[in-house]
């Protein structure tokens, strides 16, 4: 299974444009710097997209879950492919909030790690996301 999964990223650049690859987790987060504030576990959905030379990485799921993170760079946000032997990965950085958000899935293990800025009650925190991925069948 693990080898399906380091041919389809590798081979990535030879799909189709703007077909998207996903992948279910059991995901956990919690909040950096609130005493490590946990969340409620969730099955989230891992979208993994390559348009032209940018990679595109969703995740869906209960509202502190969802993430969408890019390489493309605009006028309001700086994208970087973080693309390893070892893992595929994407950051962007939000100029107007200084927020960040980035998602990383590990080829072998097939495990998300990810982590995204928000508001919350006022304050910038940091959410960080970690879980096991399962191939489609």
């Amino acid at each position: 299974m693990h080898k399906i999964m380091a041919i389809l990223l590798t081979a990535a650049p030879l799909l189709a444009q703007a077909e998207t690859f996903t992948m279910t987790c059991q995901a956990e987060a919690s909040v950096a710097g609130m005493g490590g504030k946990k969340f409620s576990p969730a099955k989230i959905s891992a979208g993994v997209q390559l348009i032209g030379d940018n990679l595109f990485i969703r995740l869906e799921g209960p509202d502190v879950y969802q993430i969408f993170a890019s390489s493309l760079s605009s006028e309001k946000a700086v994208g970087k492919n973080l693309t390893t032997g070892k893992s595929i990965g994407v950051r962007t950085h939000k100029k107007d909030t200084d927020f960040e958000s980035e998602i990383r899935i590990d080829r072998s293990s097939v495990s998300l790690s990810a982590f995204h800025d928000m508001d919350y009650q006022g304050k910038k925190v940091r959410i960080n996301i970690e879980g096991p991925c399962q191939l489609p069948k």
